[in-house]
């Protein structure tokens, strides 16, 4: 078995290595491949876009559709924000302080068409989410955005009052955590990366059978990988990074363990090669 410090060197040494194989495709550009995608910008309305703190923000008093932490964060992402911004506001008309989607959260279809025309361009995924997740009352879909106020555990869904809170907290307790790692997957993503990308497991002399689940195999590699980070919370949200990234390889492996192979049960091979056609990276 691969000695831990070896194994440490090795997956920094990857981290290091040329990032892709670059390629020319037929519109005559070049692409990278096998290099790690940017992170795709989203948007939580619990997190503040320019700073990415999670919290209780408060919302553009021009859309109401972003909220930000303070005024400076809000001056610095306007540059991007300006053009969705003053499109919501015609949008919105001569309704004051009502929100766009005010207990019609349905019609994001109609004006997610409308935007696309003015841009002249299909939306953004953070457009997109916008639109499709628009801060209203879970329950009564309530849009007055002075009176909501966030589950503060998740910050990804919003109650107007006791009342509704209370009606939706059964349910909502069944996904809370859920939606708060989301959110938090998504701050570290864009505040730190990915330090466990690099990771490669170690080279074994025999075959060990695979453990009850992709988080058991994972979590100690990724804690030896990142012991000098000390954040808890970021090592968790690596392991499930990287669960994503192996679930299909380990999926394969996992049935070619229950149903053996033509040549026998997998720990009697000495070599075995998976070929899998058109995988997502």
């Amino acid at each position: 078995m691969e000695d831990i410090k070896s194994w440490r060197q090795r997956c920094i040494d990857n981290k290091q290595k040329v990032k892709g194989l670059e390629v020319t495709g037929k519109d005559g550009k070049i692409y990278s491949l096998g290099e790690e995608e940017p992170v795709t910008r989203r948007h939580f309305f619990g997190l503040c876009p320019s700073c990415h703190n999670i919290g209780e923000h408060s919302a553009c008093l021009g859309c109401l559709m972003v909220s930000y932490c303070s005024r400076d964060c809000q001056k610095k992402d306007w540059k991007g924000h300006k053009v969705l911004c003053k499109l919501v506001q015609k949008m919105r008309g001569n309704s004051g302080k009502t929100h766009l989607f005010h207990k019609k959260p349905e019609s994001h279809g109609k004006f997610s068409q409308a935007l696309q025309q003015c841009l002249g361009r299909d939306l953004t995924q953070y457009e997109s989410d916008v639109l499709v997740h628009p801060r209203l009352c879970a329950v009564c879909l309530e849009g007055d955005q002075s009176i909501l106020h966030n589950c503060s555990e998740c910050h990804c869904m919003a109650y107007c009052g006791e009342e509704c809170m209370e009606e939706d907290k059964e349910l909502h307790m069944q996904y809370c955590h859920i939606l708060k790692q989301c959110i938090m997957d998504y701050r570290f993503s864009m505040l730190v990366g990915h330090e466990a990308s690099c990771l490669s497991p170690p080279f074994h002399n025999t075959y060990s059978p695979l453990p009850g689940s992709i988080q058991l195999l994972l979590q100690e590699h990724v804690q030896q990988l990142l012991s000098n980070q000390k954040d808890l919370e970021y090592r968790d949200s690596e392991v499930r990074h990287l669960s994503f990234q192996y679930t299909c390889p380990l999926t394969v492996l996992y049935a070619g363990e229950m149903a053996h192979t033509p040549r026998g049960p997998i720990h009697d091979l000495k070599e075995l090669v998976i070929h899998l056609v058109g995988p997502r990276k």
